[in-house]
């Protein structure tokens, strides 16, 4: 229940920030795909979709993903983590930094087989200069290129880009038990938000140059190549581009993730007591989940 709940309240969190952010990413996509500059990425993209909606092309797919894989990774995260604290001697201490990030790191690896094709897809659906371009045209043309192989291009830059999530909540976690400490309550939403963007900070710089090269690992090429090896593409950018090309469109990246995360960890840190009352009696009226009785003793 603990875990469902907790995974709930990410991915609501996850699309209301989303629904604010996501010009940021489908800008930084296109500036990887295409060796733009910001300006000409957003006229480009205004001229593509008529008009400031241009900016939000291809945000239904983009959605399910990022609910999905909120939903998925916060489920994961929140059972191992019991899992660990019930293997530990004391468990009032909380986990430590190297079970975070395992364990993050490991959460964020078990979703892949879920979260890679909805990526592949939207990675394609942004890129895609046609507006009218549906994420289903997409979906059948990869798989009809590729089969089921063909959603799951760039499997190495995911593993290594597992690590980004895993620092990030790794850093929240820790510098949140050591907050609440000697208060009671939680987190206000100012606190939440802070503590989410420095943790996101650090986590977006260090894994930007595999993100960046599994953006032009899953898009085709303007010759109509595709960059199946993430490799192949960090080599074509240090080659054309040098060293400086692997962080090309950082500012817009950090702005659009460092953004996202923090909003989604204020609003799941707000929304926590609401959805937990809601859902726990919508489980009880079901019978599907029986609350423990409360001792006598705590009563007395």
């Amino acid at each position: 229940m603990d875990a469902f709940i907790d995974a709930t309240n990410a991915g609501v969190g996850s699309a209301c920030s989303k629904l604010i952010v996501y010009p940021f990413d489908l800008i930084k996509t296109r500036m990887a795909t295409t060796g733009k500059n910001i300006q000409d990425t957003v006229d480009d993209l205004k001229t593509e979709g008529g008009g400031v909606g241009g900016l939000y092309k291809g945000i239904g797919p983009k959605m399910v993903k990022s609910v999905t894989g909120k939903f998925f990774y916060f489920y994961l995260y929140t059972t191992l983590s019991k899992l660990r604290l019930a293997m530990m001697e004391d468990p009032s201490k909380g986990l430590d930094t190297a079970s975070n990030l395992v364990i993050g790191y490991f959460s964020e690896i078990l979703e892949l087989p879920i979260v890679m094709p909805l990526e592949a897809v939207v990675s394609r659906v942004q890129a895609a200069k046609d507006s009218r371009t549906s994420a289903l045209d997409i979906a059948r043309q990869m798989y009809a290129k590729g089969g089921l192989a063909c959603f799951y291009v760039s499997l190495d830059a995911y593993i290594l880009g597992a690590t980004q999530p895993a620092i990030q909540m790794s850093i929240y976690d820790q510098v949140r038990r050591i907050m609440l400490r000697n208060r009671t309550g939680d987190l206000s939403a100012l606190e939440s938000f802070s503590l989410a963007t420095l943790a996101g900070c650090f986590a977006v710089t260090a894994a930007y140059p595999m993100d960046m090269c599994r953006c032009i690992a899953q898009t085709e090429t303007e010759d109509g190549k595709e960059k199946k090896n993430i490799f192949q593409a960090m080599r074509h950018i240090l080659k054309t581009e040098g060293f400086q090309g692997l962080f090309k469109g950082l500012s817009a990246q950090l702005f659009q993730a460092v953004l996202s995360a923090s909003i989604m960890l204020m609003v799941k840190e707000r929304i926590q007591a609401a959805t937990t009352r809601i859902l726990v009696s919508m489980f009880v009226a079901l019978g599907l989940y029986k609350p423990k009785p409360v001792s006598p003793e705590l009563l007395a």
